[in-house]
């Protein structure tokens, strides 16, 4: 079985490609292609779709988010699903205007230059891109950010826009000592020597669901009246 597979979105006429080891909406979003989502994390229904046609393997979702009957009849939500074949598949919830206006995710190396403390409880992180040398994002979006070589890793929504300087402020909860424990290694001497991964996404609330956790696999084909 081919470790890639096409993935067709209806009635947009949309193509991409997907590997079997990541889920369809951080595909879309590697893409440039903004879907509908939510928590990203299988507990709402923001990206919830219907399989027309392919296998699909569903992972750890809440069944609040996508029921029993809801998975046999052969709706998915796409931030927990992987695809095993060709896929087409039916997007419930979109905005064509949107769709392909997204800035595909980047994974930017950055260094910090300045952890400022705004309120008691809060901290300005500055970071400025070193490779690649610009880091492109729109409102609305927040970053990954992640310390090279450690699993330490927290989003942050950002504070500025790209035509306002060359470096990218985050207004970040502030913890112990005073600053965010993704950048607490960093001591005020060494913080023009500390790096940290940054990665684009589209911002959005949190939210949680109630309900089982499940892994089910998908193959379907479309069967629904009209």
């Amino acid at each position: 079985m081919a470790d890639t597979h096409r993935i067709n979105f209806e009635p947009v006429d949309i193509e991409m490609e997907v590997g079997e080891q990541e889920n369809i909406l951080d595909a879309a979003f590697r893409q440039g292609i903004h879907l509908m989502h939510g928590c990203r994390e299988g507990r709402c229904s923001a990206c919830k779709s219907y399989v027309l046609d392919g296998d699909i393997q569903m992972e750890n979702y809440s069944t609040f988010a996508c029921n029993d009957a809801e998975v046999e009849e052969g709706f998915v939500l796409l931030c927990r699903s992987h695809a095993f074949s060709d896929c087409t598949i039916e997007l419930l919830n979109f905005d064509e205007d949107e769709l392909l206006s997204g800035i595909a995710i980047q994974d930017v190396r950055t260094r910090v230059v300045a952890i400022e403390p705004m309120t008691k409880d809060i901290v300005s992180l500055r970071l400025r891109p070193v490779e690649p040398a610009t880091y492109e994002f729109k409102s609305g979006q927040y970053s990954d950010l992640q310390i090279p070589g450690t699993e330490e890793h927290r989003s942050f929504s950002m504070a500025t826009t790209q035509s306002m300087e060359t470096t990218t402020t985050c207004p970040c909860w502030a913890f112990g000592a005073g600053c965010s424990p993704t950048v607490s290694a960093s001591a005020p001497s060494r913080r023009e020597q500390t790096t940290a991964l940054m990665r684009a996404r589209r911002g959005s609330c949190r939210s949680r669901g109630r309900g089982d956790i499940r892994r089910r696999r998908t193959s379907c084909r479309s069967s629904r009246g009209a």
